[in-house]
C-alpha cells in the first residue's frame, strides 16, 4: 500500500511540476544570448539553438551520432545545468570523434519555427537528452536519456552517464 501511495504522490508530483513549467513558459520571458548583458555560459550553443535545424543529418555528412538537448524558450537553472554538463560530457569525451564528424552536440530551442517536429518525433514531455543515431543518412534508432533530471545533484554523476550512453551507442548497444 505504502508503494502504491508513493508512485501516486511521485506521479502528481512531476505533473504538478510538468503544469508548473508549462504556466512559466507562457509568462516568462528570458533574455536571449545576444542581448546586452546576457550571462550566457555557452553562447555558440544557445545562437545555434535558435536556429531552425534540418529534421536529420545529411547522409553526405556521415553523422553516426547526434547528442541533442531540447529545450524550450524558458529554461531554468536546472535545464541550463543539464545543456552544459550534457555539452561538457560530449564535447570532452568524444573530441576526436566531434573532429571526424562522427559526433555532433546540437541544442535545439522546439520552440522556433521548423523545430516543433522534434517534440512529436522524439516524444518529448520536456527539456531532454535524446541520442539519434544514423546509418546511411537514416535514422536508425534513439534514445532519451531520461536519468539527467535524477543526476542532476552529481555533476560527476550526470557527465559519466551521459559519456557512458553515447559510448555505448558508438559500439551499437
Amino acid at each position: 500500500m505504502n508503494k502504491r501511495i508513493t508512485v501516486v504522490a511521485v506521479a502528481l508530483a512531476l505533473a504538478a511540476g510538468a503544469a508548473w513549467n508549462n504556466a512559466l513558459e507562457k509568462t516568462a520571458s528570458v533574455p536571449s544570448c545576444s542581448s546586452k548583458g546576457s550571462s550566457c555560459l555557452m553562447p555558440e550553443a544557445c545562437a545555434a539553438a535558435a536556429k531552425p535545424v534540418a529534421e536529420k543529418p545529411a547522409a553526405k555528412e556521415q553523422v553516426n551520432l547526434v547528442a541533442y538537448y531540447f529545450h524550450g524558450n524558458f529554461r531554468c537553472v536546472s535545464c541550463r545545468k543539464i545543456e552544459e554538463w550534457t555539452g561538457k560530457a560530449v564535447s570532452e569525451g568524444f573530441a576526436k570523434e566531434i573532429k571526424s564528424g562522427r559526433v555532433q552536440w546540437r541544442p535545439v530551442n522546439v520552440e522556433v519555427k521548423g523545430n516543433e517536429h522534434f517534440v512529436k518525433d522524439y516524444k518529448l514531455y520536456t527539456k531532454s537528452v535524446v541520442l539519434s543515431e544514423t546509418k546511411n543518412g537514416k535514422e536508425a534508432r534513439w534514445k532519451n536519456l531520461d536519468k539527467v533530471w535524477t543526476l542532476l545533484g552529481d555533476e560527476a554523476a550526470f557527465k559519466k552517464y551521459v559519456r557512458d550512453e553515447v559510448s555505448a551507442y558508438l559500439k551499437g548497444k
